[in-house]
């Protein structure tokens, strides 16, 4: 008997941390194309592909550069301005690790290399990506990001 209710124990237990692990593994590779997503649209030079990515919620905010936008209209004024400045470097994700925030949010923290060619040669900076993500109708929207160079 002892055997027999160990196993069913073990099954159930074993089963919900299974659960528990794809669930993790799913919400990791969803942010994980957002972030790529955003990546891809910076580089392309696409505000409008990278404003997709941006939640219509009120209060949506941005830090770039000692920099606070508040407001889905002043992060697309500056997304804008730099797309039409051609600022827009090639961006080489280093790390990515995401956390959930309850059912419908998750925090995302990464390490990226931002490579810039400039007339004097190559520039590298290594930067800190930390951003906040809102599940709202079966899609991840950033609700705030913040940039911090090193």
């Amino acid at each position: 008997m002892h055997r027999y209710l160990f196993a069913v124990l073990w099954t159930v237990i074993g089963s919900g941390h299974s659960l528990a692990f794809a669930e993790a593994d799913e919400l990791r590779a969803e942010v994980e194309r957002v972030l790529h997503a955003y990546i891809a649209a910076e580089e392309a030079h696409d505000p409008d592909a990278i404003m997709n990515l941006i939640s219509r919620r009120p209060g949506v905010t941005a830090v770039s550069q000692g920099r606070l936008l508040t407001g889905r209209d002043a992060i697309e004024r500056a997304i804008r301005l730099a797309a039409a400045s051609q600022k827009f470097p090639k961006i080489a994700l280093d790390s990515i690790a995401v956390r959930p925030l309850g059912n419908a949010h998750a925090l995302a923290i990464a390490e990226y290399t931002l490579r810039v060619h400039l007339t004097q040669g190559p520039l590298e900076t290594r930067y800190a990506w930390t951003l906040i993500l809102e599940k709202f109708q079966d899609q991840w929207k950033i609700v705030h990001e913040h940039h911090s160079g090193r």
